[in-house]
């Protein structure tokens, strides 16, 4: 029995960085679904329609945003047939500029998705566009604020020093249990030379 547990406590130790990624998704996948399924923003007027815009960091070292914007007919409060959203960004301090489509699908026509991706530090201002039978209208849209954090050599070497650490430990452990089953094996019972028993 004491042979079986020295044997699998290795593997399942293996495992255990695995399991501790795993539930780590898992959660920011949990916290992302219900940040996103929450109750929408308060809406405001823009023109013929009602309007509600929010953002999701997804990444913040590399500033990816996720805009969900709600466009609804602001006399009949329905989806807007056909109408068309582009995310317009402008970063505060240099004035470069972006844009971006956000999508909608027949599930969920009243919102429209947009991922857009941040390559400068600073400030960037966002607005609205939504084009469709009922004119054409602007709304403006949340800041981003992008700061790109910078990792130290020294941290780098750290987490360098700490993987090696580890892989060495795993394989000493495996070089050690083959040592110990070898030996088990080359010393079954009934192997070697009998005892000679002397006679009365």
């Amino acid at each position: 029995m004491s042979s079986m547990r020295s044997r699998f406590q290795p593997r399942a130790g293996r495992r255990l960085p695995f399991l501790l990624l795993a539930l780590l998704w898992s959660l920011a996948l949990a916290v992302a679904h219900a940040q996103e399924g929450a109750d929408s923003p308060p809406y405001q007027t823009a023109g013929p329609y009602r309007v509600a815009v929010q953002t999701l960091t997804l990444e913040p070292l590399v500033a990816d945003v996720r805009f969900f914007v709600y466009v609804l007919d602001g006399a009949t409060g329905q989806p807007v047939p056909e109408a068309q959203v582009r995310i317009l960004t402008r970063h505060q301090a240099g004035g470069q500029e972006g844009w971006a489509y956000a999508l909608t699908t027949p599930q969920e026509p009243s919102l429209f998705r947009a991922n857009v991706h941040f390559d400068q530090e600073g400030v960037w201002e966002s607005k609205v566009e939504v084009a469709g039978a009922l004119g054409t209208v602007e709304v403006a849209g949340p800041a981003s604020v992008v700061h790109f954090e910078k990792r130290s050599a020294a941290g780098g070497y750290v987490f360098l020093a700490t993987a090696l650490v580890l892989v060495g430990g795993g394989v000493y452990v495996a070089w050690r249990i083959r040592q110990a089953q070898a030996r088990r094996q080359g010393h079954k019972p009934g192997d070697g030379t009998p005892l000679s028993i002397a006679k009365s």
